[in-house]
């Protein structure tokens, strides 16, 4: 995305916020982080649908340290798009200016967006990835963690965690109903699990995790720094 003459690159999105009403959406929020060398800036953007407005208007805004700049303009066509390996957010060409100083910036965007992919195997059965809950990124002390959720409904939600450990090793936990298991810990690896050197892709090779085994992999674009 080209910000004011600057390049910055993904550096987290937020799934949408959709506001429905009558079974009718009129409202999504998105909201992008984006980062350069330098800084950081949050991309918000607010739609009306047309369901209950007369028009379809997005509302684009660029938060800059204190800095606020936004702009009001039509909902570009094939705005979001999404399919299994990434979600593309497609703005043209936008001037949008400050409220309070009158400054104006110029903002385009063809983001590409990958999207985080699970094909595992629970005991030789393939279990889903839910698309309903987010996958959680955590730093706590010396662990750094990916926590994802399996299953087709809330009734039936199982977690993953991937842990980073400070000895540079992987750990894992998987939860279900009230049973955790675990393989490997603070000072032992995860036997079977292992990460490719993009950070991104993770393996597992008959993953022994209580009386559990897991097969596949997980691709995850989110990279700790």
């Amino acid at each position: 995305m080209i910000f004011d003459g600057k390049a910055y690159e993904i550096s987290s999105v937020d799934y949408p916020e959709i506001v429905e009403y009558d079974n009718k959406i009129y409202n999504t929020q998105y909201e992008i982080t984006l980062k350069n060398n330098v800084e950081t800036i949050l991309l918000s953007i607010n739609t009306n649908e047309g369901a209950i407005y007369p028009f379809n208007q997005a509302t684009v805004t660029i938060i800059k340290d204190n800095e606020y700049y936004s702009a009001q303009i039509p909902v570009p066509q094939k705005f979001w798009m999404e399919n299994l390996q990434s979600i593309t957010i497609n703005i043209p060409q936008v001037i949008l200016t400050d409220d309070k100083t009158s400054v104006t910036k110029l903002l385009s965007s063809n983001l590409i967006i990958p999207k985080i992919t699970a094909t595992v195997d629970l005991n030789e059965q393939p279990i889903k990835l839910y698309k309903d809950i987010k996958v959680e990124a955590d730093a706590t002390n010396d662990q750094k963690s990916y926590q994802m959720a399996f299953g087709n409904n809330l009734d039936n939600i199982s977690t993953l965690k991937i842990i980073y450990e400070l000895k540079g090793h992987l750990s894992a936990n998987y939860k279900t109903g009230d049973e955790t298991y675990t393989c490997g810990n603070r000072e032992i690896a995860c036997a079977g699990l292992s990460v490719d050197s993009d950070q991104r892709t993770y393996h597992f090779n008959k993953v022994k995790i209580g009386n559990n085994t897991l097969n596949g992999l997980v691709f995850i674009p989110g990279i700790f720094e």
